[in-house]
């Protein structure tokens, strides 16, 4: 009686490295061709779920501030921000990212700019603020100045 099973040698660190390239390789094609194929469904997501400026400009900056943050800068509610941030997630918008307090911040899944949404600055309400509360810079600048933590672009 024979024996059928043959012993295959392993392979060596140059085979297991190029089969990884080509994989990866194969990867890039396969983005690239989802990149083309979905590209007008998310333009027409993010045309239809982003329908105001002050929701484009959240969007915009969600990308990885908090709900304060981003609230400030667009004169909304930190509330209003985590609803949106929840509903952008479930479509598929947005993903969490974990803070080191437990909870969930969102980061933007794409830039509007590859989809031709242009970003509108809202002017900053006049209102007094005092030295805990977040400082705006002026409206044509999208830079949040927090205290003590220096700049977030």
């Amino acid at each position: 009686m024979t024996n059928n099973n043959s012993v295959q040698n392993p392979a060596t660190l140059d085979e297991v490295v190029s089969a990884l390239n080509k994989n990866n390789a194969l990867l890039e094609e396969v983005a690239t061709w989802l990149k083309i194929i979905g590209h007008e469904k998310v333009k027409n997501l993010l045309a239809s779920e982003l329908g105001t400026p002050e929701k484009v400009l959240t969007y915009h900056l969600s990308d990885g501030k908090s709900t304060r943050e981003v609230g400030a800068f667009c004169n909304i509610d930190f509330g209003t921000v985590a609803k949106y941030w929840r509903t952008w997630h479930k479509i598929g918008l947005m993903r969490p990212v974990p803070t080191r307090g437990g909870g969930d911040r969102y980061i933007k899944n794409f830039d509007l700019k590859d989809f031709g949404i242009e970003v509108t600055k809202i002017a900053p309400k006049q209102e007094k603020r005092d030295k805990s509360q977040i400082a705006l810079k002026a409206p044509d600048e999208a830079t949040v100045v927090l205290p003590d933590r220096g700049n977030i672009q």
